[in-house]
This record gives structure tokens, C-alpha cells and sequence, in this order.
């Protein structure tokens, strides 16, 4: 406070004013990936009315959504990533 443009520094990082979502809260040696978008399936909160008829239209109901959302999770643990930092909300199914 009172200072001038000369007393401003830079420092390399990155800072997240955010507790964890998880249990998780400490990672040796992490690899890590920054969206700047939720990880979030597209369609999830598509509003309409679906008709189920029985268990099995139950149980497919969201097979695709979660068949897309686990090739995106795997693409990422893949590639070695172990943390992970969203612009927005992370979908539970993710």
C-alpha cells in the first residue's frame, strides 16, 4: 500500500486460491494440466424428457456420457498428468 509501480515484482507460478476437491492434498515430483474450461461432459444438463421403460433403459441411460467422459479421464492419466486444475467445475462423473 502507498508503493509505486517500481516496488510491483513478478513471480513465475501459478497461484490457486482453492482448497482441493478430493481427498487428496499433497503431490510429490506432480505432472500437471490447467483447463481453463470445466471438465464437464457437453450435453449434461440438456433439459428434455426421457421416457424409461425398464432397468436396462435405466442402466444405458447415461452409458455414452460415461463412456466419453472415461476416454477423456484415460487420455489424461495417460499422458502422465496427476493433478489436476479446472476453470470451472469438475463433473462427478469425471
Amino acid at each position: 500500500m502507498g508503493g509505486n509501480i517500481n516496488d510491483s515484482y513478478v513471480i513465475n507460478g501459478l497461484m490457486v486460491n482453492r482448497n482441493v476437491e478430493g481427498t487428496i492434498t499433497e503431490c510429490k515430483n506432480p505432472k500437471i494440466a490447467v483447463y481453463s474450461c470445466p471438465l464437464d461432459p457437453d450435453n449434461a444438463d440438456t433439459k428434455g424428457t426421457v421416457l424409461i421403460k425398464n432397468a436396462e433403459d435405466l442402466l444405458n441411460y447415461t452409458k455414452g456420457e460415461e463412456d466419453h467422459c472415461e476416454k477423456i479421464v484415460k487420455s489424461i492419466v495417460d499422458s502422465g498428468v496427476n493433478v489436476v486444475v479446472g476453470g470451472g467445475s469438475i463433473n462427478d462423473i469425471m
